[in-house]
């Protein structure tokens, strides 16, 4: 078997740029500052809310281009109950497809110009803090019947990795709420089962693999001082290529969906049927697998309300998977969900808003995606926060 050619790899830095450290630093602040004010009777959105902003985008041939003569501002409101799903139900008119179109430039701008703003978690913990402040209308509770008490909102944490999430999980969805943490790392599932072992009414740690089949695949340990963020299903062409960092073991892969279905593994009823979502939120971090484990979901998405994956560059490269943005995108769509780019602006890059440029390389990297439904009623109000293109408030169908 010939060698692979090692420049085609991408290896998660040892230490992040300091951009990425001032940025992550500053989010993670303001959820901090959000959560706890929260927790003393306040709400203060940190991200959203009344937000006033000029984007300017710079085009492939570097002409700068206003994309707004005006500051857009968004205000917050609540979705009433007569906005419609963002999904166009009709065959899209002329002019729709030119707002379409219109949007689609001014976010493929954004992107291309502003690719700093979509590496690493900013975003996601934007996206967090967001649904703290709107946390009293995320949680069903399903229906309370004589002598059964309400069930507990569900998280699954796929790719807990230390569990530095639980405390926005319990956060946004109050310390009753029932974590699923999935950890396919032998050593920071056995620290995650340690850290949990006095809260297992209402967090379980399940040490698997997970993709869209039973199976067994290589899996790369970090040893020494290798970052654990840095663990990875690895492809057969990169099995043994770093050996100074790592150990490479064969480990049992499950579906998400035969993980959610185990009573030995999950506790029965904690999926529960009688909510409109059982599972009110499903994260994956699998270090560039992600769209692998989706795939091995089909139920689980269809009982989802929202999904945050990391869109890695890995699944692009030989060490990863061969997936795509796409891909995703389609799949997703088929349970009722929209695709976007997760950055201070989102981008959407699914249906009609498809965008081919989200899988090239050069625009790929250490990135989040987020997938939340057409008719969702929050839908308005919470991307609402994260768009500054005034083109695309109508095709997107957002509060102003």
């Amino acid at each position: 078997m010939a060698s692979p050619v090692v420049t085609s790899l991408w290896r998660k830095p040892a230490t992040r740029p300091q951009v990425a450290l001032a940025r992550a630093a500053a989010t993670t602040g303001a959820v901090v500052v959000v959560w706890g004010l929260l927790r003393m009777g306040g709400v203060s959105p940190v991200f959203g809310g009344g937000v006033s902003r000029m984007v300017h985008g710079r085009g492939r041939a570097g002409n700068e281009t206003a994309l707004g003569d005006a500051a857009l501002s968004v205000n917050g409101a609540p979705a009433g109950a007569g906005d419609g799903p963002a999904a166009l139900t009709e065959a899209p008119s002329a002019a729709d497809l030119e707002g379409i179109r219109e949007c689609k430039d001014a976010a493929r701008n954004y992107m291309l110009t502003h690719l700093k703003d979509f590496h690493a978690e900013s975003g996601a913990w934007g996206l967090k803090s967001a649904m703290l402040a709107l946390r009293g209308s995320l949680v069903d509770t399903g229906t309370e019947t004589a002598g059964n008490a309400p069930t507990a909102p569900l998280v699954v944490d796929v790719g807990a990795n230390r569990g530095q999430n639980v405390p926005v999980w319990r956060a946004i969805y109050g310390e009753a709420a029932h974590m699923v943490l999935v950890e396919g790392n032998p050593v920071a599932a056995r620290a995650l089962s340690s850290d949990f072992a006095d809260k297992s009414d209402t967090v379980v740690v399940v040490q698997r693999l997970v993709g869209n089949s039973t199976k067994e695949m290589n899996f790369r340990v970090p040893k020494g001082d290798t970052s654990l963020e840095r663990a990875a299903i690895q492809a057969e062409e990169s099995v043994g290529l770093f050996p100074d960092e790592f150990d490479y073991v064969k480990l049992p892969v499950d579906t998400l969906d035969d993980i959610l279905t185990n009573p030995a593994l999950v506790p029965t009823g904690w999926v529960d049927p009688s909510r409109q979502y059982p599972i009110d939120f499903l994260k994956i971090d699998t270090e560039g697998w992600d769209v692998t484990a989706l795939q091995g979901a089909p139920a689980a998405l269809q009982r989802t309300r929202f999904v945050l994956w990391e869109c890695h560059l890995l699944m692009a490269l030989v060490n990863g998977p061969g997936t795509t943005h796409a891909q995703a995108a389609e799949l997703l769509a088929g349970h009722g969900f929209e695709s976007y780019k997760v950055s201070p602006q989102f981008v959407r890059f699914d249906g009609v808003f498809a965008m081919p440029e989200v899988d090239e390389r050069a625009n790929m990297g250490w990135q989040n995606c987020f997938a939340i439904r057409s008719d969702d009623p929050l839908r308005p109000e919470l991307l609402g926060r994260f768009n500054h293109l005034f083109q695309c408030v109508k095709p997107l169908k957002l509060v102003v």
